[in-house]
C-alpha cells in the first residue's frame, strides 16, 4: 500500500473540498464495482470461468463491504461457497445468470446486506430475558433522571397479560406441583413409618425378655 501524503486544510472551503471530493471518489469507486461485477457475470455466463468473481473480491479485501459483493455473485450469479475456504467454489451454470442479469444491473451491490443464518428461537430464554431486564429496571428506576424516569412504564395491559397467559399450560403446572406434593409427602411419611417400626422392634424385644 503507498503511503498516504496528509494534509490540513487552510481554511472551512478548502476543507469542504476535502470532503467533497471524498464523497465522491467513494460513490465513483462503488460504481466502478457494480461495473466489474457485472462484467464478471457476464464473462462467466458467455465463457463458463465464475473465477474472476473470488479475484474482484479478494482484491478488494477489507476496501469494500465484502459480504454485500458476496452476496451479489449468490444471488444474481448463482455463485455458491466453499465451506472450507470461504471462497466461491461453484456456480449453477450460465443459464442462471442470463435471467438474473437485469436484475443484476438494477441492483447496486452496496445495498445488499449478509442475510445471518437462524439462530434459533427459545421461549423461555427469551422471557427470562425480559424478566431480568424488568427487574433491573425496578432497580435502577430510582437512579434515573425525572425525564427519563417519565420514560418508563411498568403497567402491562391487560390485553399483554391474557396473550402471556395463553402461552402457559396449566395444566402440566398443576400435575408438577401435584407430583412435588406427593413426593413430599412420602418423605415426609417415611421417617414416621421407620420410627414405629422401630418401636415395635423394641416392644417384641421386651416382650420376648419378659
Amino acid at each position: 500500500m503507498a503511503k498516504i501524503k496528509y494534509v490540513e486544510a487552510k481554511n472551512d472551503a478548502e476543507l469542504d473540498k476535502l470532503i467533497n471530493n471524498s464523497i465522491r471518489s467513494v460513490q465513483k469507486a462503488r460504481e466502478h464495482v457494480q461495473i466489474a461485477a457485472v462484467a464478471v457475470l457476464l464473462h462467466a455466463a458467455k465463457h463458463g470461468d465464475w473465477t474472476k468473481a473470488n479475484v474482484l473480491v479478494e482484491g478488494l479485501g477489507s476496501t469494500v463491504n465484502g459480504q454485500a459483493l458476496v452476496k451479489f455473485f449468490v444471488d444474481y450469479g448463482g455463485l455458491t461457497i466453499n465451506a472450507e475456504s470461504s471462497a466461491f467454489g461453484g456456480w449453477q451454470g450460465a443459464e442462471y445468470i442470463r435471467e438474473h442479469l437485469d436484475a443484476a444491473k438494477e441492483k447496486m451491490w452496496w445495498d445488499l446486506r449478509k442475510v445471518n443464518p437462524f439462530a434459533g428461537y427459545n421461549a423461555d430464554t427469551e422471557l427470562n430475558r425480559f424478566v431480568e431486564k424488568h427487574r433491573k429496571m425496578v432497580k435502577t428506576i430510582a437512579g434515573l433522571t425525572p425525564e427519563d424516569q417519565g420514560k418508563v412504564s411498568f403497567i402491562i395491559s391487560d390485553k399483554t397479560m391474557a396473550a402471556v397467559l395463553s402461552l402457559v399450560d396449566f395444566e402440566h403446572i398443576v400435575a408438577v406441583v401435584r407430583e412435588e406434593r406427593e413426593h413430599e409427602a412420602e418423605a415426609a411419611e417415611a421417617p414416621a413409618a421407620d420410627a414405629n417400626d422401630n418401636a415395635d422392634a423394641v416392644v417384641d424385644q421386651q416382650a420376648v425378655m419378659h
